[in-house]
């Protein structure tokens, strides 16, 4: 389970992520690790409640927007609640408001009945494309890490032919190496 620096409930199938009552520089990356950490624990939505938020500067908002994007990449839904005037307006002179989801309330934002079951059922197609697409990049990071460790092995070969070379080859072959470590990991990374 992640680690979420602000409040997190879990309403109707879905997080509840309440944001601090004001959002800037200072705090944006906290508010942008929050709403990630959501996303990671929940499979259907989050909703990022801004309802205490009285302010919110543009890296505020640039944080909502790629939990947003995020949230895309995942093939869930993300909606945030934008109740304060200055808050839209920051949202919209950024143009975030074109493309957040937004609600004036909480009850609003949060799925109900029916409708949950609905918008669950049209994220299945895009949540299988982001399967498919996390499927296709974990097979490229371990063809990318065989193709490291047969780039080692040629540099140890070279090596054992030119002696007087072998330090530099042996460099290459490690380095080779490292980088083929790094792919399995990412690959298992896209696998999970």
């Amino acid at each position: 389970m992640s680690f979420s620096p602000l409040p997190v409930k879990f309403a109707d199938g879905c997080a509840v992520v309440s944001l601090p009552r004001e959002i800037d520089a200072l705090n944006a990356d906290t508010v942008s690790i929050a709403l990630l950490a959501a996303l990671d624990q929940c499979d259907v939505g989050v909703v990022a409640d801004m309802t205490a938020t009285s302010f919110s500067d543009a890296a505020g908002i640039r944080a909502v927007v790629r939990a947003h994007h995020r949230a895309g990449e995942l093939g869930c839904w993300m909606r945030a609640v934008i109740p304060h005037p200055a808050v839209r307006r920051a949202a919209a002179l950024t143009g975030a408001e074109s493309l957040l989801h937004t609600y004036p309330s909480l009850d609003r934002a949060l799925p109900r009945g029916q409708r949950a079951r609905d918008l669950t059922a049209q994220l299945h197609p895009v949540r299988d494309r982001a399967q498919a697409t996390r499927s296709q990049m974990s097979t490229t990071w371990e063809r990318l890490a065989v193709t490291c460790t047969d780039i080692a092995a040629i540099h140890e070969r070279l090596a054992q032919a030119m002696p007087h070379e072998a330090d530099r080859h042996l460099s290459f072959s490690q380095a080779a190496r490292d980088h083929a470590t790094a792919f399995r990991r990412l690959a298992r990374k896209h696998t999970s």
